[in-house]
């Protein structure tokens, strides 16, 4: 027949303080916010579009949200760049490089 164990003896996992994650020894709640935004002005963000366009034109198509992606993991920006600020320098681009038109 098996052997069965029966309690007392043998638990080695020490008790954690309430409020404590186990095995980090960090509390639970975390007071410190932590940003992956990149704030920068539309102004700023323009060349690194422009050079995006120019290497892959591809990506002129894209979303904002695409382009955020892409610009920070192809090394454009060392964190993501806010989609908003994005769209206007995508727009900006458009207005630039859109001929005039004579009235």
């Amino acid at each position: 027949m098996g052997t069965t164990r029966r309690g007392g003896g043998g638990s080695r996992r020490s008790k954690q303080p309430p409020g404590q994650l186990p095995l980090l020894g960090m509390s639970a709640a975390v007071t410190e916010e932590i940003s992956i935004i990149e704030h920068r002005p539309a102004s700023s963000i323009l060349p690194m579009l422009e050079d995006l366009y120019r290497r892959q034109p591809e990506t002129r198509w894209r979303t904002p949200f695409e382009l955020m992606c892409l610009l920070w993991s192809l090394g454009y920006a060392d964190g993501l760049l806010p989609e908003e600020e994005i769209a206007a320098a995508a727009v900006l681009r458009a207005l630039e490089t859109q001929p005039s038109r004579a009235v």
